[in-house]
């Protein structure tokens, strides 16, 4: 039987993918009320942190990995989602791929053109 060795790959990226997703219904959630808002973190959670014991028990149940393994997989996500420096180079990523395109604007030569057009019309 040829175990994998080290921590469990899958299981590292689901929880770290599972944090993400509690992430983005977090910044959802936020123009809900606090009932609410906190409703939804609780369900959330607990989903997703279902999703994640179930994918690390289905790897020890089939065999392909070992019970250190997936606990590493889990704690090493935590870890490295946590990180100030991860979050620091994430941000700038973001920052950076999320430049939004220059609108045009009544100075633009395609604005004016359009302008232009709407005056000599009328």
């Amino acid at each position: 039987c040829a175990h994998a060795t080290g921590f469990s790959g899958p299981s590292y990226f689901s929880a770290l993918f599972a944090m993400a997703l509690f992430d983005l219904t977090r910044t959802w959630a936020r123009k809900m009320k606090p009932h609410f808002r906190n409703m939804c973190h609780i369900a959330c959670g607990m989903a997703l942190s279902f999703l994640v014991l179930l994918d690390a028990a289905l790897d020890l149940v089939i065999g392909r990995q070992f019970s250190m393994g997936a606990t590493l997989a889990i704690v090493l996500a935590l870890l490295i989602y946590q990180s100030p420096a991860i979050a620091l180079c994430t941000d700038k990523l973001l920052r950076r791929g999320l430049v939004a395109e220059p609108m045009e604007t009544a100075e633009s030569p395609g604005a004016t053109a359009l302008l232009g057009a709407d005056d000599n019309s009328g």
